[in-house]
Parts: C-alpha cells; structure tokens; sequence
C-alpha cells in the first residue's frame, strides 16, 4: 500500500515557481511539508482545499494550500516566520 503522492502540472508549477518565485520555495520544499508524517493539516474555509503546516529539511517553516486526499495538489504555499504561523494564522 502506499501512501499519497502530490502532483504538478504546468499551472501549479508555474504559480509557485514563477508567479511567487521572489518566495524562493522549491517544489522538493513543498513535496517535504505534503508527505512528512509531522505537518499539521486541516480543511480550510474556502471547500475542497486543505492547508499544511510543517519544516522542510532545511527548518523552513511554510504552509502549503492544496487539493486532494491521495493525490496531493499544491495550490500555494508561503513561508512563515517562525513554528507558530502567527504571521498566516
């Protein structure tokens, strides 16, 4: 049996790689917070989308907007400043 898997496609890609490329988060980093068993996930207001929290193996801290149960989405993600995500709540 295995576990979920996130998926990329053009759109997706190009929004966080290119549109919000001044936040300089990886598609490894994204990967990282999606699948570690230590983030934190929760459904957000906005139907059908989920919000992850968690480190990348560098000690980033982001979160990650994304669809999907086994196969992973990500819609957005940003850093946050520090493990409580005060600044994005």
């Amino acid at each position: 049996m295995s576990g979920p898997s996130v998926h990329w496609d053009a759109e997706n890609t190009h929004h966080i790689l290119v549109e919000h490329g001044d936040r300089n988060i990886s598609t490894a980093e994204v990967e990282e917070v999606l699948l570690s068993t230590d983030t934190v996930k929760w459904m957000t207001k906005r139907g059908g989308r989920f919000k992850a929290f968690g480190r990348t193996a560098r000690g980033r801290w982001l979160i990650v907007i994304y669809s999907g149960i086994d196969d992973l989405r990500p819609v957005t993600a940003w850093a946050t400043p520090d493990k409580g995500g005060s600044r994005h709540g």
